[in-house]
């Protein structure tokens, strides 16, 4: 069963099947057909432009919310540290 109209993902297998044709005057020489199995490296640059770009969207998604989580951590250290400082400074 063969598929058409569908797009390749990675490897394309075909055959190549090659007749002869003898030109010219004098005898009939018959030459029997070659054929040939070949196939290519198909890259489906779409399909990977799109996984690169999703890629990238997950990874900065990922990347701001550890930011935004190690600035909040920031944030609540330095307000520890302002509270342990203004009760030392109403004990003394």
């Amino acid at each position: 069963m063969t598929a058409e109209d569908v797009w390749p993902l990675v490897y394309v297998p075909g055959s190549v099947t090659v007749t002869t044709t003898v030109v010219g005057e004098g005898e009939d020489t018959a030459i029997e057909p070659v054929e040939a199995d070949a196939g290519f490296w198909a890259v489906p640059w779409p399909q990977l432009i799109v996984l690169v770009g999703l890629t990238l969207l997950i990874g900065s998604s990922l990347r701001g919310r550890r930011r935004s989580r190690a600035r909040l951590e920031n944030k609540l250290e330095q307000a520890r540290e302002e509270g342990r400082r203004d009760a030392l400074k109403q004990h003394a």
